[in-house]
């Protein structure tokens, strides 16, 4: 599962080409579902979209709050997805994300990131939504939705899911991005857990509050 992340300083420092673009956006370190997102698309288009997706048939955009992550065992059959992993597969741009333990009135957030500072990179899908039938949008709304998995060992303590994520200098982001690459069953397993190892570090209860957005998000809990 992946309901919070974080995309700053370790995206705009490696996707160097990137910079104006990813300044428009962030940093931001606690990016919640419905946020505006960076992502690139085929080709490597760079693209700001709604995290939240919303398939290019919905009456409406209540789909979006259910449609943040995509579980990677039914994302090529799943009604709500399977266009979109068929045509428009998207890399989400990270430089890492969140996890909770601990019971209701007292949860504490992991920060979940690779442990030599690169960023992560997310595989995801995006739609287009014209608007329900009845009153279009002036403009489509594109969304997108992350991909997720089985936890790695190093991290399965933490919780069961994950996004499904590659290292950013993969040759497999550009075949995941390719719209005429058509062997679903090899992209599927790409959607596995990711075999390096990944930090976590236990952050204070300030990340809880969704309306707190700055670097503070990311200071270590105290002992």
């Amino acid at each position: 599962m992946c309901g919070r992340y974080v995309f700053g300083p370790a995206t705009r420092d490696y996707w160097v080409e990137l910079q104006g673009f990813l300044d428009t956006l962030g940093p931001r370190y606690n990016v919640a579902v419905t946020s505006t997102v960076p992502i690139l698309k085929a080709g490597r288009e760079p693209a700001a979209v709604r995290w939240g997706l919303i398939p290019s048939w919905s009456k409406d955009n209540s789909s979006a709050v259910r449609c943040f992550n995509a579980r990677a065992d039914s994302v090529a059959d799943k009604p709500s997805f399977r266009a979109a992993f068929k045509k428009r597969r998207c890399i989400v741009l990270a430089d890492g994300y969140y996890e909770w333990t601990g019971p209701k009135n007292d949860k504490r957030a992991h920060y979940i990131h690779m442990p030599d500072g690169r960023p992560m990179v997310f595989y995801g899908l995006w739609e287009s939504w014209s608007g329900p039938k009845d009153a279009p949008l002036a403009e489509p709304l594109e969304t997108c939705a992350i991909i997720t998995t089985d936890a790695a060992p190093s991290i399965e303590h933490i919780h069961n899911r994950m996004p499904a994520l590659t290292d950013p200098d993969d040759e497999a982001i550009d075949l995941w991005l390719d719209p005429a690459f058509e062997d679903y069953k090899h992209l599927e397993s790409l959607l596995v857990p990711y075999e390096g190892e990944l930090l976590e570090e236990p952050k204070s209860k300030y990340v809880n509050n969704v309306r707190n957005q700055g670097p503070e998000c990311l200071e270590n809990a105290e002992e």
